[in-house]
């Protein structure tokens, strides 16, 4: 059986900040929406998509990691506010040791985090979920040069899209 490893991010992935023109490219329905604050944070998001993300990380391939500048808070507060089903048991990536989160003029620390990851656990297919992918040169690099790792880089406005769940599925079942 093939190994799925899904790395998840929370701002911008889970959680989006809506506007006019959200709807319609959004793909889930308006009543799906929720919005609740948690340790300070106004976090929305559709019910509809994290009832479709249960599902696609509920099978027996699938393996789930925090990969967010939440962290430690991610399994502790927004999966059960969000109801993401077994989340509070996924593994957070921290940055490593010599990373320096809050210095852009260096490399990522969430392509260092994910890139040590992937080299210890080696699975057959990576799915990244990210918004701030596409800011970083170094992780479209890293993506474009692997056949195996699939990024999802959604808008923040919106969020996971229902295009961007179908995609997930296919290369899902695609392995």
């Amino acid at each position: 059986m093939s190994r799925i490893q899904i790395y998840h991010d929370v701002d911008g992935v889970y959680n989006t900040i809506p506007t006019a023109t959200t709807q319609w490219r959004w793909g889930w329905s308006p009543g799906s929406l929720r919005a609740q604050r948690i340790n300070g944070y106004t976090i929305t998001w559709s019910e509809q998509m994290i009832n479709e993300m249960n599902d696609l990380c509920a099978f027996d391939n699938v393996e789930s990691f925090w990969l967010t500048t939440w962290r430690d808070d991610a399994p502790a507060m927004i999966a059960p506010a969000l109801g993401i089903d077994g989340a509070d048991g996924w593994q957070v990536l921290h940055p490593l040791d010599d990373d320096d989160v809050f210095d852009a003029r260096v490399r990522w620390w969430k392509l260092n985090a994910i890139q040590q990851h992937v080299e210890e656990t080696q699975p057959d297919l990576v799915i990244w979920l990210d918004d701030d992918i596409s800011l970083d040169e170094h992780a479209l690099s890293w993506i474009d040069g692997r056949s195996n790792v699939k990024a999802v880089v959604p808008a923040i406005e919106t969020g996971l899209t229902r295009h961007d769940l179908e995609r997930v599925a296919a290369w899902i079942d695609s392995v």
